[in-house]
């Protein structure tokens, strides 16, 4: 119907490697391994088709069908609820890429105090401050509400570099 589809022949490769645990209790065969493009001032995709897997119980990952760009490669830790354990950024050239090591790292608390000049023209409570990954990927928005004594508290950030954003 006035549709025309081409199709052209690509390579594709494997990036393979090993996940090294945050710490001596971490079970690997929870580790979820996704591949996003890494794509600037723009959100990327949540996954791609072929391009996840589970890390093995003793660390080891591939990732077969990956056509050549630039990528993060983002650990989940599945379970209850799950989460974001650490991104490294990769680089698929004109080859497999293997021997990558990913070092994952324990998340992190974040505590501080918001400092309002003048009085409040709204209920503080209401201010909610969040944590935006420089580099977008796939993650949820670390955030947290400011208590009466102008502090907040977010848990279980994942370690990287963020805009903290305040907004009422």
């Amino acid at each position: 119907s006035g549709m025309t589809i081409r199709l052209r022949r690509g390579s594709v490769y494997r990036v393979q490697g090993t996940v090294i645990a945050a710490s001596q209790d971490e079970a690997l065969s929870k580790i979820f391994l996704q591949l996003t493009p890494r794509l600037a001032n723009s959100v990327a995709p949540m996954t791609l088709s072929g391009s996840a897997g589970m890390v093995k119980p003793d660390g080891s990952f591939m990732i077969a069908g990956v056509e050549p760009g630039a990528y993060n490669l983002v650990a989940t830790r599945m379970g209850s609820p799950s989460s974001v354990v650490g991104r490294l950024p990769v680089t698929v050239g004109s080859s497999d890429l293997s021997g990558v090591a990913f070092t994952l790292r324990e998340p992190l608390r974040l505590e501080g105090t918001i400092r309002v000049e003048g009085p409040p023209k709204t209920d503080i409570t209401k201010i909610q401050i969040l944590l935006r990954p420089l580099e977008p990927y796939p993650l949820s928005t670390p955030n947290a509400r400011l208590n009466a004594d102008r502090q907040f508290t977010i848990e279980n950030v994942p370690p990287d570099s963020y805009f903290l954003t305040v907004s009422p």
